[in-house]
């Protein structure tokens, strides 16, 4: 199975200034655990839910904190074309649940562990959702 069967579309995005507080509300408003980071149509990051714990836990004001701030700056691809069992061990090797799916430089989707695993669990996966 190729990643574009799996990945989730539209993309969610967030500008870079934004505030980690309006992260964390379009992630829980589109029931996702990550959110583009693009700067003039360009991605130049990806927030997680993890970025968002990790400022909570550090004491840090999310209303003043920007995504910025806390966003993964080295984003790890995939192409939609790919097999899922390499996107699987892409994640895998990178220690990350979101991979950002990229045509001619153009994000066109997300894939997240959760994408992948429906695919080796479907009935577990579907189960919790």
């Amino acid at each position: 199975m190729q990643v574009r069967n799996l990945m989730k579309v539209p993309v969610v995005s967030i500008e870079p200034g934004r505030s980690v507080r309006e992260a964390a509300q379009l992630m829980q408003d589109n029931v996702i655990g990550s959110v583009v980071v693009q700067e003039g149509g360009r991605p130049v990051g990806i927030m997680t839910e993890r970025d968002v714990l990790r400022a909570v836990a550090e004491g840090r004001d999310v209303e003043q904190t920007s995504v910025n701030d806390l966003m993964t700056k080295n984003l790890v691809g995939a192409g939609p074309n790919w097999d899922v069992v390499v996107a699987a061990s892409v994640m895998t090797a990178h220690r990350i649940r979101h991979l950002v799916v990229q045509e001619e430089d153009r994000v066109i989707g997300v894939l997240s562990l959760r994408d992948v695993l429906s695919t080796f669990l479907p009935e577990q996966v579907h189960d919790q959702a």
